[in-house]
């Protein structure tokens, strides 16, 4: 399990989460709750709180690939870590967040662009060992980009069905 690192209200207002965040923001922070830690110890799981990333679920997927773990994580997610941190360059920030996860530094890829919702996990899901399914054909881009860095890239798409209004996941 993890915990979300508190962030500079500053840097919320310039790369806002999704509006349930918004909820969380006081000293009750809902993603550093006190009862977490009670949770993990009853399941026998670890806890990391991390300290300068703070991503919605939906803005991260994660997986194992060739023995290694990696992270597919949103380029807004990466950019508050660079504002909490006033770091020159989001590959800074990206180190940082790395580091946080608990990952190597070539793991994490950084996904933006246009037209990709702030959750990934209502259209992209991740496979084992390096498999991907996308729903819908507007991710080529995308697609393109996991290919070129050694993912194994799917398209789902449903016969009859208007895609933009269907939850694949």
């Amino acid at each position: 399990l993890i915990r979300m690192a508190r962030l500079k209200w500053e840097v919320l207002e310039e790369y806002p989460p999704s509006m349930s965040t918004w909820y969380s923001i006081d000293d009750r922070d809902f993603y550093r709750p006190a009862w977490v830690k009670a949770v993990a110890e009853t399941m026998g799981l670890s806890l990391r709180d991390l300290e300068v990333t703070r991503v919605e679920g939906g803005e991260m997927i994660s997986g194992m690939r060739n023995g290694r773990p990696y992270v597919l994580i949103r380029d807004v997610a990466v950019k508050r870590t660079q504002a909490q941190l006033r770091v020159t360059t989001l590959d800074e920030a990206a180190q940082a967040v790395a580091r946080d996860l608990g990952i190597d530094a070539d793991q994490l890829f950084i996904i933006g662009g246009e037209g990709l919702p702030v959750h990934m996990d209502t259209h992209m899901m991740a496979l084992p060992n390096g498999r991907l399914v996308i729903r819908g054909r507007g991710y080529g881009a995308i697609r393109d980009f996991l290919n070129e860095r050694g993912f194994e890239v799917s398209e789902a798409w449903f016969s009859g069905m208007e895609n933009e209004k269907v939850n694949f996941f």
